[in-house]
């Protein structure tokens, strides 16, 4: 399946509301502006910055902080363009803020490295350092705010104890966390430094065995003279695609350029159809071809036509057509719907027991559900369903009312007509 935007997906105008957050895991057409300046050589990047500038204030408007994330990269593609002015000092002003700040972040990775070798742990670099150093082939040109190390499944327990003997606790985890139902933990420092700690590559595969191939492809990786792993290039390209399609509050929109740089960084080494063997095993080859199909009719990124025409023509299960129709929107627009937060519950443990057979699948979902609603005891679900159930009524009839509403006023309009 082809990307297509979103029907009814408003369009940003040219002044100052083009710059609120986006309700889509889409770019705006100002960020595809940036997008374009940042990937795009010659006239064609000139004039998309030209014509960025013309809508947004650099100075003076609030620019989100997806675009802003991008404006590092921006600057070195005008940089080799020799394209000078104001603006372009400004810039570089920003991609010099990053470099500085991913130095630091390289250290704190070697040191935590260090400290997982040193307890006999492997580890695989993910997202920015990997990429940074892989594929930009630049310090400064991909801003990060944190790193994230993947190990091993089977040693999750013993990494997250040998980080938290080297002074890094859990953030984002109940003390009673069971990580069957996770994919990553993020650890903080004494100086609020940030660590996501993987057990589990993509959040959607937390399944027995889920990351075994992405282990046995990894190559080695230098990270400032700590020796590591990285994901191969398609299953690189797999990750960043998956992980950007899903809605986040700040606008995740790097995945873009993340993409777009591995494809051209990485032409000879990057296989085709390993990606699309990785992402039907996973039973995500429709979030990937809507990511293939942006990056090719929007942004001019070359891909073969026989991987597009296979991701199109491959029909999607109902089950991936809904997640894939779920993780776009807003998550506190699921959560308050009267039935996708429950919907896409179901989803996700339907992928975290895939393999196992139905009679434990279906006697582990209670165990599930208790987890996700923070109750102690299984016993407790049922009362926990039932002090819901009002609010849930309310909002159906709510729903009904306000779909009720526009049949009654064009009824009123008709009466007043015949009148």
């Amino acid at each position: 399946m082809m990307w297509t935007k979103p029907a009814g997906q408003p369009s940003p105008s040219s002044n100052g509301d083009a710059l609120a957050p986006p309700t889509s895991v889409w770019p705006t057409p100002e960020q595809e502006l940036l997008l374009k300046a940042a990937l795009w050589s010659g006239d064609d990047a000139v004039a998309a910055w030209s014509e960025w500038n013309s809508r947004v204030d650099l100075v003076k408007d609030h620019v989100d902080e997806g675009s802003f994330r991008l404006l590092p990269l921006v600057y070195r593609n005008l940089e080799r363009l020799r394209l000078g002015g104001p603006l372009v000092l400004k810039l570089k002003g920003i991609y010099r803020f990053s470099w500085a700040k991913n130095i630091a972040l390289f250290n704190r990775a070697q040191s935590v490295l260090q400290n997982l070798h040193a307890a006999g742990i492997d580890a695989i670099m993910l997202k920015g350092a990997a990429l940074s150093l892989l594929y930009y082939r630049d310090r400064g040109t991909r801003p990060m705010s944190d790193i994230d190390i993947l190990v091993p499944t089977c040693d999750a327990e013993k990494s997250l104890k040998c980080l938290a003997d080297g002074g890094w606790r859990k953030f984002d985890m109940r003390e009673d966390g069971d990580l069957r139902y996770h994919w990553a933990a993020t650890l903080v420092n004494a100086t609020e430094q940030q660590v996501d700690l993987h057990w589990h590559a993509l959040h959607e595969c937390v399944y027995p065995g889920a990351d075994d191939d992405f282990w046995q492809a990894a190559v080695p990786f230098d990270m400032s003279g700590s020796a590591t792993k990285a994901l191969c290039p398609a299953d690189n390209l797999l990750h960043v695609i998956i992980h950007g399609i899903y809605y986040n509050p700040m606008s995740p929109i790097r995945w873009v350029t993340d993409a777009a740089v591995i494809i051209r960084s990485s032409a000879n080494e990057l296989c085709w159809d390993r990606l699309l063997a990785q992402a039907r095993k996973r039973k995500l080859l429709l979030r990937l071809g809507a990511g293939l199909g942006y990056l090719h009719d929007h942004l001019k990124v070359s891909i073969p036509s026989e991987v597009l025409r296979r991701c199109r023509d491959r029909r999607p299960s109902i089950f991936e057509q809904t997640e894939f129709n779920l993780v776009r929107k807003p998550r506190h627009e699921v959560d308050n719907s009267i039935f996708s937060g429950w919907l896409l519950d179901i989803l996700d443990y339907r992928r975290i027991t895939l393999g196992q057979r139905l009679w434990p699948r279906l006697l582990g979902f209670a165990d599930f559900v208790r987890y996700r609603l923070f109750v102690a005891r299984r016993r407790e679900i049922v009362l926990v369903l039932l002090r819901r159930m009002p609010g849930k009524i309310r909002k159906i009839f709510a729903k009904l009312n306000r779909k009720s509403a526009p049949v009654a006023n064009d009824a009123r309009t008709v009466e007043l007509k015949s009148m």
